[in-house]
């Protein structure tokens, strides 16, 4: 069998495994909230359905290692949400409206996270960059058109981060550019809450899609990247001098109605600005084209 059949058929083994985690999340609701009509304890085995099915397509070579580490972080996650959200039967206190929202929204992250590799295996590039492992913009709009939707309906807050690497004036050829877009990356991915995005929208460029988040959280998340670099000493090397990995950007909570595109170029405009200032976060300050075009006229 070629490869190709051999993914399709086997990234639609996901149906099945999806419909064991959400009879796994209504059985936890369930055993919460009528702890007293039931007897044993709130506690319910999690599926392993699909840990061993990322293990089997890393396997086979039919899934990519950052693909299956995704996974893992997700299914951690939600595991650690619905222990967190049980332990309130186990106290015999019934969960508060704030906290069955919290779990909720984690099951839907979880749920919408798995469904997403299924329709990312049917484009060419998978939806990965491969040289950052961040997803491609060739399923940004795809994306971010589903998160305003649910933005629309839970009305929870919702950030784009428009992040752009510094000091890339000092690049001067390929393996430079390579190395610095990499360690940059790095400290984005490894700052990143597993149910949040990052997309590579050019060389420098980088778009973070922060839900469930407000500004301070936003604010907290760019500079916990920057500390990340700091901590970790990451540098990259300019003839034989060492220069330290930063990023500065810009900070928008997005409602549906927001023009995306228009939106991110300016956030980008914003940034470049204060392109002699490393490690500067913005947030962003929605102005007309009139007001935009006569504050530049006046700097």
């Amino acid at each position: 069998m070629s490869v190709q059949p051999e993914r399709q058929y086997f990234m639609e083994e996901l149906g099945a495994i999806l419909e064991d985690y959400t009879e796994w999340y209504s059985r936890i609701l369930r055993s919460v909230y009528y702890a007293k009509n039931l007897e044993g304890t709130a506690q319910q085995p999690k599926p392993v359905t699909l840990i061993d099915w990322a293990e089997e397509g890393l396997d086979k070579g039919l899934l990519d290692a950052n693909i299956v580490e995704t996974i893992k972080g997700a299914d951690a996650e939600f595991a650690e949400s619905a222990a967190k959200f049980a332990r309130n039967a186990q106290n015999d206190t019934t969960p508060s409206l704030e906290e069955f929202d919290e779990f909720r929204t984690m099951f839907e992250d979880f749920y919408g996270r798995v469904r997403r590799i299924e329709r990312d295996s049917q484009l060419a590039d998978s939806g990965v960059d491969t040289e950052t492992g961040m997803r491609s913009m060739s399923v940004f709009d795809r994306d971010l058109k589903r998160e305003l939707e649910r933005r629309a309906r839970s009305d929870n807050p919702f950030c784009l981060d428009y992040i752009r690497i510094d000091r890339t004036d000092l690049v001067t050829d390929d393996a430079l550019k390579s190395d610095l877009v990499q360690k940059a990356a790095e400290g984005v991915m490894a700052c990143l809450r597993t149910f949040d995005d990052a997309y590579r929208k050019s060389d420098y460029e980088f778009i973070l899609c922060l839900k469930n988040t407000d500004y301070p959280g936003a604010n907290a998340a760019l500079n916990r990247i920057n500390r990340y670099y700091n901590q970790q000493n990451i540098v990259f090397v300019v003839d034989g001098a060492e220069k330290a990995v930063t990023v500065s950007g810009t900070i928008a909570e997005v409602i549906p109605t927001d023009d995306i595109g228009e939106l991110i170029d300016n956030m980008a405009k914003d940034v470049m600005k204060h392109a002699d200032e490393p490690g500067t976060v913005l947030q962003f300050q929605e102005l007309s084209q009139l007001q935009r075009f006569v504050k530049g006229i006046g700097e």
